[in-house]
């Protein structure tokens, strides 16, 4: 069969995406296929714009899901020959902080949750799949609607399970009771920059994501915990618009 070089060699490579129905399988949003350059180790950032009308709503109660399918293309004659493609789950759903709480998709809510840890007997955090699985299971079945994944990202396969099952999910850096003296550094506000950022590219289109933890047993009394606070919002609040917090030592 063709390669991929010789495919792009060929003809413009073109980018498109659709957004199909995990239930249905039927295509409900097509952008348009623009043409991307295609560069030895390079990046290449592409924008693609795209309308899906009257999409059901993700929720803790009906948990749907979208696919989002990204294609390169080239132009064979009057046909398009597909090259690559990349499949990312998501859904559309609106959470927002108010006066009065926590409204989901225009609903106030309020949230039942627990705080999971990664880690089983014998095995610590070398969780096996149907592990990861059994937790989120009985989270549900317990009657939550939200976790909270202390100290440090889960595993994208458990953020993976909050989506299909229904659990909202509050994921936070590793910066457990730093005292202030090192928050202060130059160099850890880099380390936290450069955490905070991964976590965000890699989770942010996660429906179930709610909320992003900047550390936990901060002492929020001292002014240079104050200071990395404030420095460490911005970068959240640069990368994705959702809530961010951090657990205080001050009560």
């Amino acid at each position: 069969g063709d390669t991929l070089s010789a495919l792009v060699q060929m003809a413009q490579p073109l980018f498109a995406i659709d957004i199909v129905d995990k239930a249905t399988g039927v295509v409900v949003g097509q952008s348009q296929p623009q043409p991307i350059a295609v560069q030895v180790n390079r990046d290449y950032e592409v924008k693609a714009s795209i309308a899906v009308k009257a999409p059901r709503l993700w929720s803790p109660d009906a948990p749907d899901l979208y696919l989002l399918r990204a294609k390169i293309l080239v132009q064979q004659g009057k046909l398009l020959k597909l090259v690559d493609e990349f499949d990312l789950s998501t859904g559309f759903r609106r959470f927002e902080i108010e006066k009065d709480g926590f409204v989901l998709n225009g609903t106030p809510v309020v949230l039942r949750g627990t705080v999971w840890h990664e880690d089983v007997p014998l095995d610590g955090a070398s969780l096996t799949y149907e592990q990861m699985e059994k937790d989120i299971s009985l989270m549900k079945t317990l009657g939550a609607n939200a976790v909270r994944f202390a100290n440090h990202p889960p595993h994208p396969y458990v953020l993976s399970l909050c989506d299909r099952y229904g659990l909202l999910s509050l994921v936070e850096i590793p910066a457990l009771g730093v005292p202030g003296e090192i928050l202060d550094q130059d160099h850890f506000r880099s380390l936290a920059d450069a955490m905070i950022t991964e976590m965000i590219e890699r989770d942010q289109h996660r429906p179930s994501v709610v909320a992003w933890g900047i550390g936990d047993n901060l002492d929020s009394s001292d002014p240079r915990t104050c200071g990395y606070v404030e420095k460490m919002v911005g970068v959240a609040k640069n990368l994705d618009k959702r809530a961010v917090y951090f657990g205080s030592l001050v009560f």
